[in-house]
C-alpha cells in the first residue's frame, strides 16, 4: 500500500507540474508564462535526441515539430525537423540526407558499421554482424530467428570479423535478387550486376582483389576470415574470404565471390546454399 500511495503522489506531482510553466535553469528565476518549458543557462546547451539516418527512418509517423540531431546526414551532421510531411533542416529547407564514408548504426541491435563510396556505389566497409549466434554444426533454419555463425562458435570473433551466413537464411528465405535479406534497413545483399560494376571499377574481377583486399586502396578492407563448409568444418581463416550475391545459381546454388591472399583477382563460385560466407551489404539508390 506504501509503494501504491508514493507511486500516486509522484503522479499528482508531475501532472501539476506540467499543467503550468517548468523553468530549468541556474539563478532560480521563474520560467516565463508563455513557455511550456523555459530554459535558461550561461554555460550548458539543449541537447537534442541524436539518430542516425537511419534511425530517423525507421520512425513510424512521427508528429509535426519533432526535432533530432541527424548524426551521419550532410558533411557534419545537421538538426531537423519533422514538419509533418517531410523532415526538413532547422532553418526549414530541404534535409541532408545520409552521406556515404560515415558510419551507419543498425537500428535492430546498435551496431556500427563503417562505410565506403565506391563509384556510385556505397557499401559496407565491415562484414555483416546480425543476429543470434548458434553452433557452426546446426543448420540455419526457416524458423522466425536470424542466426548466425562465428568463427569456433565464439561470439568474439564475430565482434573482429563479422559472421558468416547460410544463403538461405541470409536471404530470408526468398530468391529474389537485390532483397534486404538480414541487412539493415535501406540496404540490401548486392546482385550479381552490383558485384560486377564494383569489379570494372577497377578494370575487372582479374584485378580487383588486390584494391579490395587491403586497406588504404579502396577502403572496402576485405576480411580474410575464413569460410564454414557445409556445417563441418571452418577454412581459409588468415588466407581467403567469400562474399556472397543475391543471386542464385540453378538449384541450392548461389553466386560468391571469393578472394585470397596471393592472387590479385575476385573469383566467381557457383557454391552451395548450405557453405557459410560473409556478406558485404550496399545501400539501396
Amino acid at each position: 500500500m506504501k509503494n501504491v500511495l508514493t507511486l500516486f503522489a509522484f503522479l499528482l506531482f508531475i501532472t501539476g507540474s506540467f499543467a503550468q510553466s517548468v523553468g530549468i535553469n541556474e539563478d532560480g528565476s521563474q520560467p516565463d508564462s508563455k513557455a511550456q518549458l523555459d530554459l535558461k543557462s550561461s554555460t550548458k546547451g539543449f541537447l537534442p535526441p541524436r539518430l542516425t539516418y537511419e534511425n530517423r527512418n525507421a520512425m513510424i509517423n512521427p508528429p509535426a515539430g519533432l526535432i533530432i540531431w541527424c548524426s551521419n546526414c550532410g558533411a557534419n551532421g545537421e538538426i531537423q525537423v519533422y514538419n509533418g510531411t517531410v523532415w526538413t533542416n532547422f532553418t526549414g529547407g530541404p534535409a541532408s540526407t545520409f552521406v556515404c564514408g560515415k558510419p551507419i548504426m543498425d537500428s535492430r541491435d546498435g551496431k556500427s558499421y563503417p562505410t565506403v563510396l565506391i563509384g556510385n556505389q556505397c557499401w559496407m566497409a565491415g562484414n555483416l554482424n546480425y543476429g543470434t549466434l548458434i553452433t557452426s554444426s546446426s543448420h540455419q533454419r526457416d524458423n522466425c530467428i536470424n542466426e548466425k555463425y562465428c568463427y569456433q562458435d565464439l561470439s568474439a570473433n564475430c565482434a573482429v570479423r563479422g559472421a558468416n551466413y547460410q544463403w538461405d537464411e541470409l536471404m530470408r528465405y526468398d530468391d529474389t535478387p537485390g532483397l534486404q535479406g538480414l541487412c539493415p534497413p535501406a540496404w540490401h545483399v548486392p546482385t550479381e550486376v552490383e558485384w560486377n560494376t564494383l569489379f570494372a571499377f577497377y578494370t575487372n574481377n582479374g584485378f580487383a582483389g588486390s584494391p579490395l583486399k587491403y586497406s588504404g586502396y579502396s577502403g572496402f578492407n576485405a576480411l580474410l576470415g575464413g569460410v564454414s563448409h557445409l556445417n563441418r568444418q571452418w577454412d581459409f581463416n588468415g588466407f581467403a574470404t567469400f562474399f556472397w550475391s543475391s543471386t542464385a545459381h540453378g538449384p541450392n546454388k548461389a553466386w560468391s565471390h571469393g578472394m585470397n591472399d596471393y592472387n590479385p583477382s575476385v573469383s566467381f563460385y557457383p557454391s552451395s546454399t548450405a557453405n557459410a560466407f560473409s556478406v558485404r551489404c550496399i545501400k539501396d539508390n
